[in-house]
């Protein structure tokens, strides 16, 4: 099923290599007792990514388990910038993130991924980070924390995800506010979906 650039498909219909090296954590996670709600392709990509986008049991937290290749110009300039991040072109990159969303898609996120909080925004996207170590369960406990402190702080309480159409439509809204954000920055015209 098809929807703009997002292609649903079954995470049996994932690659058997990627399934590989997301399996563990989307097992890891189920355990949790997190339900799937989605896993998709994302189209006009330069290289192959996959999501898989799983819901807790209380609906109020998502975990997006993805994977990217990074596509082969940019991985020519790592080989001459970064050499030793080389394999991790070829590979591909792939990480999960606890993410709970509130009113006007401010967001908590909780992940191992240091690089991500380049992106923070006091009050509207804000990350914890864990160490590389941690288990999913302690990612978990850590974002729950992290929650509801966020939720706290600001005086918000988050939205439900209850099926896939939920995630899809914040997901759109996301992106498209990004979009809105970058074409202010860079004054480029707008684009109409």
């Amino acid at each position: 099923m098809e929807s703009g650039d997002i292609t649903r498909i079954s995470f049996q219909d994932v690659p058997l290599f990627v399934r590989f090296l997301l399996g563990r954590s989307y097992r890891d996670v189920l355990g949790l007792g997190f339900r799937e709600l989605v896993v998709y392709t994302r189209g006009r990509m330069p290289a192959p990514n996959y999501s898989a986008i799983l819901v807790s049991p209380d609906n109020e937290t998502v975990v997006e388990i993805e994977y990217a290749r990074i596509a082969m110009l940019e991985t020519m300039l790592i080989i001459l910038v970064r050499p030793r991040d080389f394999l991790r072109c070829v590979i591909g990159v792939h990480g999960t993130c606890f993410t709970s969303v509130f009113a006007d898609l401010k967001r908590c996120i909780t992940t191992k991924h240091a690089f991500l909080a380049a992106n923070a925004i006091p009050g509207e996207k804000e990350f914890l980070i864990v160490p590389r170590a941690s288990s999913v369960e302690t990612i978990y406990e850590q974002h729950r924390q992290h929650k509801g402190e966020f939720a706290a702080k600001y005086g918000l309480v988050a939205t439900q995800f209850r099926d896939a159409a939920d995630f899809l439509a914040f997901d759109h809204a996301a992106l498209k506010k990004l979009a809105g954000k970058l074409r202010q920055e860079s004054s480029l015209p707008e684009v109409r979906s």
